[in-house]
């Protein structure tokens, strides 16, 4: 099909258009990601904080006499979603 030059015009202007919209989706769709990802790595710092502090601090007294005993109370760590499916080996393939 053959196209004259004002119509060829036009299509290179719609060409550019679309692919500088298409930059700029991406740039903003790797910066959102970033922010995300280190957003939560924030928040898994922070969460990990709180559970050094709580293993640190000593436990409240009731200042009864009953005996004390020698056994530590480990709890699991909460369970994210991506390491579940991560640690259980899914195949997304």
């Amino acid at each position: 099909m053959a196209l004259n030059s004002d119509a060829r015009s036009e299509v290179e202007g719609v060409r550019w258009v679309l692919t500088r919209r298409a930059a700029i989706t991406v740039g903003v769709s790797a910066f959102m990601l970033f922010v995300a990802l280190r957003y939560t790595s924030y928040v898994q710092h922070q969460q990990q904080e709180e559970r050094r502090k709580m293993l640190k601090a000593p436990p409240p007294s009731d200042g009864d006499a009953s005996p004390k005993s020698n056994v530590e109370v480990v709890s699991r760590p909460e369970v994210l979603g991506s390491e579940l499916l991560a640690g259980e080996g899914v195949s997304l393939g």
